[in-house]
């Protein structure tokens, strides 16, 4: 089935809105993949440290690709993605329009681009019993069902509003085991992607749309939009729930430097995650 998807990959039919509002340039976020063949918890301690289990994945919105059609031309964000897998590669390209969020992963090759799009959000006008629908990457561009695949999160019954470490409350749904906040979306989920998991771009992403043979459980610990933190929570390290890095460590409040596997560092790194004073930092 895979060698004939990018064949019938079509071009997006509506008039281009700039993807401004929700992930506008510099919007960072991080997630941390557990691979569940190997862990069954986020870390494991030896002596005194607790040792992330986790792989870190640090994403960074940056730069328009404008694809021109005959009539129009659509406008997408770039995203760049950096992690022991890849480091500063082009990922994902997002579209906002009147019609939702979009997350397209991009292919070259020696005919030009090729389109993997699947729909992901809607995050304007919810509303209770509202239907909020996704549409997966890979049942969008399935040859004999071409540009179907709508799938449904659940019915809106209840939008509510929560601190998630950041500097200001958001508004959130829960729907069939899956909690969307509006503005950023999906933070956990049972598979090598987090917030677009149900799109599945990690499938196209990863490898040449070989099945991922590996187990993974995601979450989003960070995101950032404008210069401000929106969201902040973290995996405990004994086991109890999810907090804030700013929230009381394991390791005590020295100003000591470590890296995420527990190595101390003369100086804290240009990029990437450590730990210092007790607290999980970043650096981009």
């Amino acid at each position: 089935m895979w060698k004939y998807i990018g064949l019938l990959i079509t071009a997006v039919v509506h008039i281009s809105l700039s993807a401004q509002e929700y992930y506008p340039d510099e919007t960072k976020w991080t997630e941390i993949r557990l691979d569940t063949m190997k862990y069954d918890t986020w870390f494991f301690k030896i002596g005194d440290d607790w040792i992330p289990n986790f792989e870190t994945v640090q994403y960074l919105v940056s730069g328009d690709y404008y694809q021109p059609y005959s009539e129009y031309t659509v406008t997408y964000k770039c995203v760049y993605t950096s992690s022991n897998e890849w480091s500063d590669s082009l990922t994902l390209l997002v579209l906002e329009d009147k019609y939702g969020i979009q997350a397209n992963v991009p292919r070259f090759n020696e005919n030009g681009l090729i389109w993997f799009p699947g729909t992901a959000y809607v995050f304007d006008g919810w509303t209770v019993g509202m239907t909020l629908h996704y549409q997966d990457i890979e049942e969008a561009n399935v040859p004999s069902i071409p540009a179907v695949g709508m799938e449904k999160y659940g019915m809106v019954e209840d939008i509510k509003t929560g601190m998630f470490g950041g500097v200001r409350p958001l508004s959130y749904v829960d729907l069939n085991g899956v909690r969307i906040i509006r503005g950023i979306g999906v933070t956990t989920w049972n598979d090598g992607e987090c917030l677009f998991g149900p799109v599945n771009p990690y499938q196209i992403i990863r490898s040449d749309m070989e099945p991922d043979v590996r187990h993974y459980r995601s979450m989003l610990v960070h995101f950032e939009r404008g210069g401000e933190v929106l969201y902040d929570v973290w995996p405990s390290p004994d086991g109890t729930g999810v907090e804030s890095p700013l929230a009381t460590s394991p390791r005590g409040a020295d100003d000591a430097i470590y890296d995420l596997q527990g190595r101390r560092l003369n100086a804290a790194p240009n990029r990437g995650l450590y730990i210092q004073g007790g607290k999980m930092r970043m650096a981009w």
